[in-house]
């Protein structure tokens, strides 16, 4: 009888344990290696963005080009600096160091469509497949961003 008594509190104790364990697997917010690829892809595609219009506002580009690279330094700045947070949160190394940058502004708003264009192509991805929820709300909000930048690039090739 005795032993029964002990067993009993133990069990209770063993099950709660492991239910706790559960529901604290449940509430945090596991990353999968498709969202610690997208941290640092992500990451260099905007660090190259931003050193390509840095690098042209110093140049003699033209007053709308040199507007259009001011708006996205401004805009994948800010996307930049939230993912950078967010990789640190989930453990992620990634690099915020700018590339050496394409300063040829003939060329510099053809190579940011095909730039942005591919950048929303690897945020839609993490929205719509990452595990991590933050880098899925984080991919969300910057797609609008960067659609926003695409639409200025492609008015300003016309």
């Amino acid at each position: 009888m005795r032993l029964f008594q002990l067993i009993r509190p133990v069990t209770a104790t063993v099950f709660a344990g492991a239910l706790g364990v559960c529901l604290m697997g449940a509430s945090q917010d596991p990353i999968t290696g498709a969202d610690m690829n997208f941290a640092p892809t992500a990451m260099n595609a905007l660090t190259q963005s931003i050193a390509n219009a840095e690098a042209v506002q110093t140049g003699s580009a033209s007053p709308a080009v040199n507007k259009l690279a001011a708006q996205i330094q401004t805009d994948e700045l800010g996307l930049g600096t939230q993912l950078a947070s967010l990789a640190d949160y989930y453990g992620v190394n990634v690099k915020t160091d700018l590339p050496k940058a394409n300063d040829d502004a003939s060329t510099f708003v053809h190579d940011q469509v095909t730039a942005l264009t591919n950048l929303i192509a690897i945020m839609e991805a993490e929205r719509n497949g990452g595990n991590a929820s933050q880098l899925r709300t984080f991919a969300d909000g910057a797609v609008t961003v960067l659609q926003k930048d695409l639409q200025a690039a492609q008015a300003a090739e016309k």
